[in-house]
């Protein structure tokens, strides 16, 4: 059966349905170049690999927390004194004795000693 040609665009001679294969190849090859090698899914900082000092610090923290205890900031040469009495206390107690001339800084609230 012979085949029926529709035009001069698309004969051998003139090249261009070819070419315009060629070229949109071309292009397609050069599009695949211009793509990386890897590509990261999920990118992180080394931040994450401190997840155990993270954990131990959370964990201390729940301690300190549920312990009850507070911590006293003082100013330098402040001294504790054991069984003591205090004017208006029952009891001997255990004493902060701040050092002449200096005062505990208190509640901002109310300015009763914190």
């Amino acid at each position: 059966m012979p085949t029926r040609r529709h035009g001069g665009s698309h004969d051998r001679g003139t090249g261009s349905a070819m070419s315009t294969a060629n070229e949109d190849k071309a292009k397609e090859r050069e599009r695949e170049d211009d793509l990386p090698d890897k590509i990261a899914i999920f990118g992180h900082s080394r931040l994450i690999y401190w997840w155990p000092v993270w954990l131990v610090g959370f964990i201390l923290a729940a301690v300190t927390y549920f312990d009850g205890t507070t911590m006293a900031v003082v100013p330098e040469g402040a001294k504790i004194e054991r069984n003591r009495t205090v004017s208006g206390i029952d009891g001997p107690r255990d004493v902060i004795v701040l050092p002449a001339n200096t005062t505990q800084p208190g509640n901002p609230a109310d300015d009763t000693p914190a």
